[in-house]
């Protein structure tokens, strides 16, 4: 296991962990990474933000008209509780 130093994060730094640890990535035009492969089944970036050092995981869905809000709420919190992320160890 190697360990990042925080001075020498950086996006590349980032996206190579990531792909060592058998994702596939791109980087996109607000250059944060876009994850794909493995297991995950949504779509998910990684964003740095080199201000504070902190990396930040986030994904984006779009609900059928149909939807209604309650319902999407509740969906929303429960893949909040139990969406297991990768840990790169």
């Amino acid at each position: 296991m190697s360990v990042i130093i925080a001075k020498n994060l950086s996006v590349e730094v980032i996206d190579n962990a990531i792909t060592e640890s058998a994702f596939s990535t791109e980087i996109d035009e607000d250059n944060h990474i876009y994850v794909t492969g493995s297991q995950i089944e949504f779509p998910c970036w990684v964003a740095f933000l080199s201000e504070v050092k902190a990396v930040k995981i986030f994904t984006y869905i779009e609900f059928k008209e149909t939807v209604i809000k309650s319902d999407a709420l509740i969906f929303i919190n429960n893949a909040n509780m139990n969406v297991v992320l990768p840990c790169f160890i």
